[in-house]
């Protein structure tokens, strides 16, 4: 496991200090000082979720729920980020578990589709007699 850089850990400490509340990547960014995300000067033409900063405190959220020293659980959603309550990431974690399956059962779907490739099938004179799951090369 990679430890925790010193971002990171000011990252965490601001999440701690305002446990309870809701925050936003955004106002996360304009919120820690300007050395831990030294890309402060936000491209104002860009959208929020285009920006390397908001790809940064992703990453760095990613790296503390990771982290085996730092026993809190971080959870995000709709509302934002914060440190998680016992019931918040019960309901959390069965959001993100129904999402996953549903993901799981529409790549099982693809996968079936791609096994009948080149299979035979019963037409009864109308349609190919054959599954052809992709495009041919020599189409493209």
């Amino acid at each position: 496991m990679k430890e925790l850089n010193s971002r990171q850990w000011r990252l965490y400490e601001y999440l701690k200090q305002h446990a309870g509340e809701w925050l936003t990547q955004e106002e996360l960014f304009w919120q820690i000082p300007a050395e831990d995300y030294p890309v402060k000067i936000a491209n104002q033409d860009m959208p929020w979720h285009d920006q390397s900063a908001r790809m940064m405190i992703t990453n760095d959220i990613r790296a503390i729920n990771s982290s085996d020293v730092i026993q809190k659980i971080i959870i995000s959603g709709k509302r934002g980020v914060k440190i998680a309550t016992a019931e918040e990431f019960d309901e959390s974690f069965k959001a993100r578990t129904a999402a996953l399956k549903a993901a799981i059962g529409r790549q099982y779907k693809l996968h079936k589709k791609a096994e009948l490739n080149n299979q035979t099938r019963i037409t009864f004179g109308s349609g190919r007699s054959y599954v052809e799951a992709f495009m041919p090369t020599d189409e493209l």
